[in-house]
């Protein structure tokens, strides 16, 4: 059977690397990402199969005839089975059995794949992740140095940075000590933004930003808007030790934020007495505010002029923000785009077409709870609006709940009657219910056969990554109806952003690649609606 259905796709026969599941991986992928280690010896040394074989790019086959003979599978199944196989392979081609086992922390089984000769710095095609970058991830402090000791580039970058950015962003100073001893760049700045430092701080761990800053971290590096990590530590609450840190390192108390506002104001909008106390004597006195003491401060940023003053500057700003990220939406820069949508939401969190924006960002790039999470808050806030509900059923079909995803497209249809895109959408996924209760289902014997364990635990597995590295880890809340000007209205809209970007979509995962979805407009929530994802 196995061999029967390895012959018919895509790939399949010699040097295929067994049988496929529909995400396009052979059998040394699946062991690998299963870290059974005693399989891969057997691919590798008894079937003398590539170490570095890639998963598999998803070319249909021309007709399943192999798999039609098999006694076991019908024509009509055999069929659909091979077609489900390579559905989403797109989205896995160009994996290695390395990248798969550092992914899911298999450290034995990635350190029996390097000794058979695996390279330690062939990157994910879709997302620019190493094996690094997911040992840092993992807080494998042994992977690390063994990848590191084979040659892995410590530098190697991808738009959401390095794997020293991942390690400090997720707290795991053994690995930045690791990295910063291989020659990791502390300054190395990411998606115009973070720098490893600004990771530790968003991340919560001061052990990292000490390291850190030991290395060498310059603490008054700024990003891309002007934001010095004293800044940002001033807009959390709860960050004196970090504060004390940067102070004692040398932080400048008197470089301010972009809307020309110094720390020691951004810690009185929030009430942080004893980071004023700190900041006060360090800090060159404000010349309209007389009161130069911590509660004199405290007492000028609640005065309804300066409130006045900061909620007109936040919405220009926004909107500044706004139009930049429609301008990397529209160049198909989905990560910056995320990262100006979400800075201009911290300057005004009501408008709905941000969140819109956003939605469709991440539905581009195959992150479907942060799709919908986007996309139900966007109809939260504008209930009559089409759009937000037709974010809505694009991300549920992201995440295969067709069903979910015809039931909102119904109300987007219902709102916009005329709308044939929504309609067109809504028989798609209708269909897909169809297909799903009355074909898919027959298949699931045959699937659990050539993916055992992936099938039934990595969309779970995926779900948790997923949570772990998004905005939500970040303690991202709903917003309130009206915009308060104590909210933290500085860029620090995410926790966790130097890590892999793209979740590692499991072999239960159907995943759409998205088309067609470059706005003809400059703004995103004008344009007309375009499907995501091809039928």
């Amino acid at each position: 059977m196995a061999t029967e259905v390895d012959a018919a796709a895509p790939g399949g026969g010699e040097g295929a690397g067994g049988v496929r599941s529909r995400c396009g991986r052979g059998a040394l992928h699946l062991a690998a990402a299963n870290g059974r280690t005693h399989v891969c010896r057997f691919l590798l040394e008894g079937l003398g199969l590539p170490v570095d074989a890639l998963s598999a790019s998803g070319a249909p086959p021309s007709r399943p005839a192999a798999a039609a003979r098999s006694s076991h599978v019908s024509s009509m199944l055999a069929e659909r089975l091979i077609s489900c196989f390579v559905f989403d392979a797109a989205a896995h081609a160009g994996e290695t059995p390395l990248l798969l086992a550092a992914t899911f922390g298999h450290t034995s089984t990635a350190a029996y794949l390097l000794d058979r000769g695996a390279d330690p710095s062939t990157p994910d095609p879709n997302g620019g992740d190493t094996p690094l970058h997911w040992a840092a991830y993992n807080g494998d402090r042994e992977l690390a140095k063994l990848l590191l000791l084979r040659g892995a580039d410590v530098g190697a970058a991808n738009p959401r940075g390095t794997a020293l950015h991942v390690a400090a962003a997720r707290g795991h100073a053994a690995v930045v000590s690791v990295l910063l001893n291989h020659g990791a760049d502390p300054n190395k700045i990411a998606n115009i933004v973070f720098t490893p430092l600004v990771s530790s701080l968003l991340g919560g761990s001061l052990e990292c930003m000490k390291l850190l800053i030991q290395a060498g971290a310059n603490v008054n590096g700024a990003g891309f808007n002007g934001a010095t990590p004293l800044l940002l530590a001033c807009s959390r609450t709860g960050s004196i030790g970090f504060i004390k840190c940067l102070v004692e390192s040398g932080a400048d108390p008197n470089i301010p934020d972009e809307l020309d506002r110094l720390p020691i104001e951004i810690a009185a909008i929030h009430a942080e007495r004893e980071v004023i106390e700190v900041l006060l004597p360090l800090t060159h006195q404000v010349p309209t505010l007389l009161d130069w003491s911590v509660g004199g401060i405290i007492r000028y940023v609640k005065y309804p002029a300066y409130k006045e003053w900061a909620r007109n500057a936040s919405c220009k700003r926004k909107d500044e923000l706004k139009l930049q990220g429609n301008s990397a939406f529209n160049n198909e820069d989905y990560d910056a785009a995320i990262l100006l949508y979400s800075m201009a939401m911290k300057f005004d969190n009501t408008d709905a077409k941000l969140y819109s924006n956003r939605s469709a960002c991440w539905l581009n790039l195959g992150i479907g709870d942060e799709a919908l999470s986007d996309a139900q808050i966007c109809s939260k806030m504008q209930p009559d609006w089409a759009k937000g509900y037709y974010r809505q059923g694009m991300a549920f079909s992201l995440l295969q709940d067709y069903a979910s995803a015809s039931y909102v497209l119904r109300r987007a249809l219902k709102l916009d009657p005329q709308n044939a895109t929504v309609a067109k959408a809504l028989r798609c996924y209708e269909n897909k219910i169809y297909m799903t209760e009355n074909v898919l289902e027959k298949r699931g014997d045959v699937l659990e056969t050539a993916c055992p364990r992936m099938e039934e635990s990595g969309l779970a597995f995926v779900h948790q990554k997923k949570r772990d590295w998004s905005p939500a880890a970040a303690g991202r809340s709903v917003p309130d109806a009206t915009f308060q000007i104590d909210k933290k209205i500085l860029p620090v809209w995410v926790k966790i952003w130097g890590v892999p970007r793209r979740p590692l979509l499991g072999c239960g995962w159907m995943y759409l690649p998205p088309v067609n979805n470059v706005p003809e407009s400059s703004a995103p929530e004008e344009q007309q609606i375009t499907v995501l994802g091809s039928e």
